[in-house]
């Protein structure tokens, strides 16, 4: 008895619809004071009917994780599905009650059309669009499958695959907006990026999920380079990096306007890093040339200004140069501020491109 009711009351139900299919023709009435706002009324009312025919089918195409539903796509739908149409007739207009009348109908032929439009519209690059331009993307896909309902079958064109191609093409758009989009430039080209699971190229973009990421670079001859990052959801994200070849070789230090030790070994330690051996003697050498000057003393604490200069040298020649500077640091910290600015300037020179001139 049941099933016998709802079939029922769906049949009222269409039957009380202004939307009215005959022989697999759209069509819709609208009034206005002018032949041009009847007309509009017309096609507004058409697309607004064939949004409540395939309400449920958008409904179950935007059923969201939990059981919720989204309404947005819906209601973005019925402000823009008019202009979805291709092919729309209309009838001539009729004058009632000092207002004109015009029917606006989708032939089959037209809804043919309309789907083999919205199709072109969604097959594009995705990864040149905006998000804005994403959504407008979306809404165009879960209207055509709820559309196809309405398209002739052809042997060009089917509803299986209008569904299937559209559905297919939503799903990479969700990826899109919800996912992150990253691309490392990578010097040399021939370096890989291990992130989290994925391995990438120089230039290749990907998309993952929005989080925190370990990563790592890897190149023949080169040094690794390890780091992390944050991706969030629907972020385009481009890094370029560079990474340090190795060298072999020894390289000299000299320490001026300083003779504390603790500098040249945190400086060794970076040469450990690169693989650069420590050498008394060399004809490469880095000089660091430390400046510390006294800016105030306040209830007994004293404050500096600390500079320091780093000069890579081969023989007389000064083949690249890089500073640092902090000021207004207080006594008790001046010595851990000066091995961090070792550490920086000698790490900023090893890892120059301009390094190779040193050998």
């Amino acid at each position: 008895m049941r099933p016998l009711l709802t079939t029922l009351l769906t049949a009222l139900l269409l039957a009380c619809l202004p939307l009215q299919l005959h022989a697999q023709q759209l069509s819709a009435e609208g009034y206005g004071q002018s032949i041009t706002e009847a007309r509009e009324s017309a096609l507004q009312e058409l697309s607004q009917m064939v949004i409540a025919a395939v309400a449920s089918d958008m409904e179950s195409i935007t059923r969201l994780d939990g059981g919720e539903v989204t309404d947005t796509i819906e209601n973005r739908l019925r402000i823009q599905s008019s202009s979805y149409f291709q092919g729309v007739s209309y009838s001539e207009p009729q004058r009632v009650d000092g207002s004109y009348r015009v029917r606006a109908t989708l032939s089959t032929d037209a809804a043919r059309r309309t789907a083999e439009h919205l199709l072109r519209e969604i097959r594009v690059d995705l990864n040149t669009l905006s998000r804005h331009e994403l959504l407008s993307l979306q809404d165009q896909a879960v209207f055509l499958m709820a559309f196809a309902a309405y398209v002739p079958e052809s042997t060009t064109l089917s509803r299986n695959s209008l569904i299937n191609e559209a559905g297919s093409i939503r799903q990479n758009i969700f990826r899109y907006l919800n996912f992150a989009r990253i691309t490392f430039e990578l010097e040399p080209r021939t370096a890989v990026v291990r992130l989290g699971d994925e391995q990438l190229q120089s230039g290749e973009m990907r998309l993952v999920a929005p989080g925190n990421y370990q990563y790592q670079v890897t190149a023949a001859d080169h040094h690794t380079l390890r780091n992390q990052l944050f991706l969030s959801a629907g972020e385009q994200r481009r890094i370029n990096l560079a990474l340090v070849p190795l060298r072999t070789g020894s390289v000299a230090l000299q320490l001026i306007n300083s003779s504390d030790q603790a500098l040249l070994d945190e400086a060794r330690r970076v040469f450990g890093s690169y693989n650069i051996q420590y050498a008394t003697t060399s004809p490469q050498v880095i000089r660091l040339e430390v400046q510390q000057q006294l800016v105030t003393e306040i209830s007994g604490i004293k404050v500096y200004n600390l500079r320091m200069v780093a000069e890579a040298r081969k023989g007389n020649d000064v083949v690249l140069v890089r500073r640092a500077s902090q000021n207004n640091v207080v006594e008790a910290q001046v010595d851990s501020r000066l091995r961090a600015i070792t550490r920086a300037l000698v790490q900023a020179i090893l890892s120059s491109p301009e390094a190779e001139n040193l050998w």
